[in-house]
C-alpha cells in the first residue's frame, strides 16, 4: 500500500496500513484512535503515526475534553484540530483532518473510552448497549447510508475498476426529462449493474451534467428538446477541483443526444480555485458516436482564475449560469468572503437562469437568502431535493441531525425579475 492510498482516508473500524475492514478492532495503545489488523501492520505505520500520536497522546492538558453537549463537542473537536496543526507546525493531511473531524465518541453521551461499533455500519460508536437501544431509531435513519459510505472509500482505495460508460440515443418520443434517477440509465450503456458500487462511483462522474440539464429544461433554455440556437454556452461558477474531475467527454455527449439542434457547447469554468486543462475535449471526435460526428458536433472550454464579476464582460453571454455546492452564505461580512461582488453578476442577464445546488436544504436557504439580499428574482424550479445529485454518501462532522450529506443534493433555479 503506498503512501498516497495510506493518507487518503480514516476510518475508525478501518486498518489504518491496508484500508480493510479491521474486526475486531485493535487500536493504538497510545492515541486510542488509530486501528489495524495486525501488530505487522501498525509495525509497518509506526514511522508515519509516531510524531501525530505523541502529540495526541500528551494533548489532555492542553485540549480538555469538558463535553456536555452537542455543541461542546463541536466546539471541542475544533479545538483539536487547530492544537494538532500547531503542534506539526504543518498543515494536517487528509485522514488526519479526518482524525479530529470525526472524533470518537458515544453518539449519546460523548464519552470516549471502551465505545463499541454499530455492528452493521460500523460507523457509530456507543458506550454501552443501553445508549445504542436509546439511539437506534435516530440512528436507522442512516445506518444502511453509513455502510455505503465506509464500503465505498474501502472498495476503491484498493483499485478503482474501469468501467466503460457510453451514451447511447435517446427515444425520439421522450420529449421531457423525468425527474427519476434511472433517468441516466436511459442514457448510457454501461458494463456494470446500476446498482453496483462501480456504476455509483462512475455515475457521479456525470450526474452533474444532468443536473445541468434539469435546469437549461427549467429554465426555459431547453425546450421540447431544443435551443433557440445551435450554440450553447455554459457558466460554470465558483469552479474548482470538483469540476475538474467531471467526465466531461461523457457529459457532453449526453447532452448532443438529448438536444436535437445542439451544435457547439461551449463551458467557462471561473474561479479562483480552477483548475484548468487545455486538453479537456482535445480528440473529442475519439469518442462521439457517428450521429454526433454527422451533426459536426464540437465542445469547447475557457478557464478563468478570476472573480466572475471581474470576467463576466469578456466572456459571451450565458445560457445559464451554474454554482454547485459553492456556500454563497459562508464568511458573509468576513475578510475570506470571495462572492460579495460577484453576487450581481450571478444575475446580471435578466433573461438567464441561475442554477444553484447546495449539500443540504439549509445551505441552499442561506445561499438563495443573500442572492434576495441584492437581487430581486423569481424562483423557476425548487428549492428542492435533486434528484440527479451524488450517489456517494459523505459524513458531515458538524451536524447531529443530518449526518450525512449529498454533493448537489438540493437543487433550486432562479431568473432575475427585472
Amino acid at each position: 500500500m503506498n503512501q498516497t492510498n495510506l493518507n487518503n482516508f480514516f476510518k475508525p473500524s478501518v486498518c489504518h496500513y491496508c484500508k480493510c475492514i479491521s474486526l475486531p478492532i485493535k487500536r493504538c495503545n497510545s492515541c486510542k484512535i488509530l486501528a489495524y489488523c495486525c501488530k505487522d501492520h501498525q509495525t509497518a505505520d509506526w514511522k508515519n503515526h509516531k510524531k501525530l500520536c505523541k502529540i495526541i497522546a500528551n494533548e489532555n492538558s492542553a485540549v480538555i475534553y469538558d463535553v456536555n453537549s452537542y455543541s461542546d463537542f463541536i466546539d471541542y473537536k475544533k479545538r483539536r484540530g487547530h492544537y494538532w496543526r500547531s503542534q506539526l507546525g504543518r498543515d494536517l493531511q487528509i485522514f488526519e483532518m479526518q482524525m479530529w473531524l470525526f472524533t470518537l465518541a458515544c453518539a449519546v453521551c460523548f464519552k470516549r473510552e471502551d465505545l463499541l461499533p454499530c455492528k452493521y455500519c460500523l460507523s457509530v460508536y456507543y458506550c454501552s448497549e443501553e445508549h445504542q437501544n436509546k439511539h437506534k431509531e435516530s440512528h436507522s435513519k442512516f445506518c444502511d447510508e453509513f455502510k455505503l459510505a465506509l464500503d465505498m472509500d474501502c472498495y476503491f482505495i484498493h483499485s478503482i475498476p474501469v468501467i466503460s460508460l457510453h451514451p447511447k440515443e435517446v427515444e425520439d418520443e421522450l420529449m421531457s426529462i423525468p425527474e427519476d434517477k434511472n433517468f441516466l440509465s436511459s442514457l448510457i450503456e454501461c458494463s456494470a449493474t446500476i446498482e453496483s458500487m462501480e456504476f455509483k462511483n462512475n455515475s457521479d462522474e456525470i450526474l452533474s451534467g444532468l443536473t445541468i440539464l434539469l435546469g437549461l429544461q427549467q429554465g426555459d433554455v431547453i425546450v421540447k428538446r431544443t435551443i433557440s440556437s445551435n450554440n450553447l454556452n455554459i457558466h460554470i461558477v465558483g469552479s474548482s477541483n470538483f469540476e475538474y474531475n467531471l467526465n466531461w467527454i461523457c457529459i457532453t455527449e449526453i447532452m448532443c443526444h438529448w438536444i436535437m439542434n445542439v451544435q457547439k457547447i461551449h463551458f467557462d469554468f471561473i474561479g479562483p480555485g480552477c483548475l484548468s486543462d487545455s486538453n479537456l475535449f482535445q480528440h473529442l471526435e475519439n469518442f462521439l458516436c457517428s450521429k454526433c460526428m454527422k451533426r459536426k458536433f464540437t465542445a469547447t472550454a475557457s478557464f478563468h482564475q478570476s472573480f466572475y464579476h471581474d470576467v463576466i464582460i469578456k466572456l459571451h453571454k450565458p445560457d445559464i449560469v451554474v454554482a454547485f455546492n459553492n456556500g454563497i452564505h459562508e464568511y458573509i461580512d468576513s475578510i475570506n468572503d470571495t462572492w460579495k461582488e460577484s453576487l450581481k453578476s450571478l444575475l446580471r442577464y435578466n433573461s438567464v437562469p441561475l442554477l444553484l445546488t447546495a449539500y443540504t436544504e439549509s445551505e441552499l436557504t442561506s445561499d438563495l437568502n443573500r442572492i434576495l439580499s441584492v437581487s430581486d428574482v423569481k424562483f423557476i424550479y425548487g428549492p428542492k431535493k435533486n434528484i440527479f445529485s451524488n450517489t456517494r454518501p459523505l459524513q458531515d462532522w458538524e451536524s447531529e441531525i443530518n449526518p450525512l450529506y449529498y454533493i448537489n443534493n438540493y437543487i433550486a433555479v432562479v431568473r432575475n425579475k427585472s
